[in-house]
């Protein structure tokens, strides 16, 4: 039986990981969920960086369950540590009972049609009022600060855009990566 337990940002109850024979469970508080390693459909990493940390985590689907085990650079050494050691012992377990299922980087589905409509439908609508305010008295002013907001705005939509192919990473591939890692 392995567990891990480990601070996942400065407030809030810490997470629980344990690993007992082809079963996952993560606990958070007085919730805890449960899977089992036959069972998972797929596994996702993910890692988004904002101005004062980053965050980082393991999503784990399997048919009616979805277990995430997250962690941020902004705890300590150890809990980091922790974190390691419990992504890449399930990512292990995981490469021993499914030894064909890959590792998809980076955002949901649904994370990254929110931010492609989020930035794509106003870069739309700006550029469509640049291009039809040109022919207007003092239009193409009007229209270059329509480009100077819109371009930045699609630029951002396409680097979103949800139907491009997401990088994909062998399970023991993935873990070892995860594990070598250093604390921030």
């Amino acid at each position: 039986m392995d567990h891990h337990v480990f601070a996942r940002s400065q407030i809030g109850p810490k997470m629980k990981v344990g690993l007992e024979g082809d079963r996952v469970s993560v606990g958070v508080g007085k919730s805890v969920k449960t899977i089992s390693l036959p069972d998972v459909t797929g596994v996702r990493w993910y890692r988004t960086t904002s101005l004062n940390r980053t965050d980082f985590g393991l999503v784990v689907q399997g048919r009616r369950r979805k277990l995430v085990i997250n962690s941020s650079d902004v705890v300590p050494d150890e809990d980091q540590t922790q974190f390691r050691a419990a992504a890449s012992g399930v990512l292990w377990a995981l490469a021993e009972v499914r030894p064909g299922l890959q590792v998809r980087y980076g955002t949901s589905v649904a994370t990254s049609l929110a931010m492609f409509l989020i930035m794509g439908v106003p870069a739309f609508f700006v550029l469509l009022f640049g291009i039809l305010v040109l022919p207007e008295p003092g239009g193409p002013f009007y229209a270059i600060g329509a480009l100077v907001i819109g371009a930045p705005a699609a630029l951002l939509a396409w680097g979103c855009r949800p139907w491009q192919t997401p990088e994909r990473y062998g399970l023991v591939e993935l873990a070892d990566a995860i594990w070598r890692a250093r604390p921030s």
